[in-house]
């Protein structure tokens, strides 16, 4: 099977279990408009300053979003792994510079879709529309998810939920962005590596 069938394949099974009243015909044309491309380990989606024209679905892979703090340190706000969608989402939408970068963690295999085809789905395609709409909406409840998980639990409970809800971001992504996206010193994540492994 070829991989650009490998990504289709992923992405309607994707798309019809999250609207899972979608028809195959609508889905299929959907994902017409979606290319298959490779981004090595280390090559960009988008760089800050510049204007993100692609939203990706990964098929196989890790993918880093992040920015850089007041002193200039990268801080890690996404890491996203395969089954998901990424982009710098209010760069893309407005089209606008992107004030974070998106780098390949790992080799990826994407679907992607470029702005104008995009903007011609939404404006021509109601079920495009409401697909758009309820990934808006899961990425908000992320978001909060991830801002009460900050608030709320320890260091230990943020690497177990991340061991076990992401672990393919755990085995592909280094130590120090792990760390960073979990809001850990590097440090700190060392010792709940080591004393996972020492519970086996």
């Amino acid at each position: 099977m070829s991989d650009t069938r490998t990504v289709e394949i992923s992405l309607h099974h994707h798309l019809s279990s999250v609207l899972p009243s979608l028809k195959a015909s609508s889905i299929h044309t959907i994902i017409k408009a979606f290319k298959s491309i490779e981004l090595p380990k280390g090559s960009f989606l988008v760089k800050s300053g510049e204007i993100c024209s692609l939203v990706a679905f990964i098929e196989k892979g890790v993918m880093r979003n992040y920015q850089y703090n007041s002193k200039g340190n990268e801080i890690t706000t996404y890491l996203v792994d395969e089954g998901n969608f990424n982009t710098s989402y209010a760069s893309f939408f407005q089209q606008t510079s992107s004030t974070e970068s998106i780098v390949a963690v790992s080799d990826c295999r994407l679907a992607v879709l470029d702005f104008p085809r995009f903007a011609l789905l939404k404006n021509t395609s109601k079920v495009f529309s409401e697909i758009v709409d309820t990934f808006v909406v899961k990425g908000l409840q992320c978001k909060d998810e991830r801002l009460t998980a900050y608030q709320t639990q320890d260091a230990k409970s943020r690497y177990n939920d991340l061991l076990i809800n992401q672990p393919s971001i755990v085995r592909h992504t280094p130590i120090q962005h792990i760390a960073s996206y979990l809001g850990i010193s590097r440090e700190t994540l060392s010792r709940l590596r080591g004393k996972k492994y020492e519970a086996g």
